[in-house]
């Protein structure tokens, strides 16, 4: 059914179906069976899963569940393994909306919320689970919004029998920022922002932008750009800027109602002297 394309509008509610039944069937089959299922099942999901991710993820979350109910270490072992084969979805900033917002993967967040939750059912036998979590963000980032409430994530995670797993918590907590003492951009960070904002009658468009997406949300990236951007201004080296090019240039074109694409053709971390970005836009319509 999940391979017939007439049957795409019934594909994510086929998805539940699958979720619903799952954890009956792994705690009630014998050994056997349930590894059958479960590749069978990721094998079905990962096809799925650029469709459907939210769906997808919330299946393997109540599949692991129920594995971990079994006390098996052989299967959560084997479930583990299919997990980190089955992928981890990776911010992909691509620039901000209409609304000053940070375009990003909706699926990255409740990702990283997936594989705590079935860390914390048992933080010993999930080692090599939370070893590739840490793996995963450090190599493709991570980008979590004050509004998001992820402190909460960390104390559920903290809570939990993490002793045996302590380093790996530790290296895990120092990649994700979970201190938020304001909600939105309040206090110094509005004060500066606006201040050099106004510093240039409103009038450089970088600096305004800059203000404006840091007024409507506040998330782990933005005090590295605005470090990075006033360095740029202060020294004209440009290294620091590297990695907000593209998102910043897609950002400005949304701005200004310009289709812009931003593609990297060389790169300091392939050996190149310096990053070479190809830059292209359609001009604005004018209404």
């Amino acid at each position: 059914m999940m391979n017939v394309t007439g049957l795409a509008l019934i594909h994510e509610e086929t998805l539940r179906d699958i979720n619903q039944t799952l954890t009956w069937i792994i705690v009630n089959e014998n050994y056997r069976n349930i590894q059958q299922l479960i590749r069978k099942t990721f094998s079905i999901l990962k096809e799925r899963s650029q469709s459907y991710p939210a769906t997808a993820l919330t299946s393997v979350l109540n599949m692991g569940r129920g594995v971990y109910k079994t006390d098996d270490i052989d299967l959560v072992n084997f479930f583990i393994d299919a997990l980190i084969d089955f992928g981890f979805q990776s911010p992909s900033v691509q620039g901000v909306d209409d609304e000053w917002r940070i375009r990003v993967n909706s699926s990255h967040l409740l990702n990283i919320r997936t594989w705590l939750e079935l860390i914390k059912q048992n933080p010993k036998r999930s080692t090599r689970l939370l070893s590739a979590l840490v793996i995963h963000l450090s190599l493709g980032g991570v980008l979590i919004r004050d509004i998001d409430l992820f402190p909460r994530d960390v104390t559920g995670l903290l809570n939990s029998p993490v002793n045996p797993v302590y380093h790996l918590v530790k290296q895990f907590a120092r990649l994700c920022p979970v201190f938020f003492n304001d909600i939105g951009a309040e206090g110094r960070l509005r004060d500066v922002s606006t201040r050099i904002d106004e510093l240039s009658q409103r009038r450089d468009v970088l600096v305004h932008f800059l203000r404006k997406q840091s007024h409507v949300e506040s998330s782990n990236q933005i005090i590295p750009f605005m470090e990075a951007t006033f360095r740029f201004w202060q020294t004209q080296e440009k290294e620091g800027l590297a990695p907000f090019v593209v998102g910043l240039m897609q950002g400005l074109g949304k701005m200004f109602s310009t289709p812009v694409t931003v593609r990297l053709v060389q790169s300091r971390d392939d050996g190149a002297d310096h990053d070479v970005f190809d830059v292209s836009w359609s001009p604005a319509r004018v209404a």
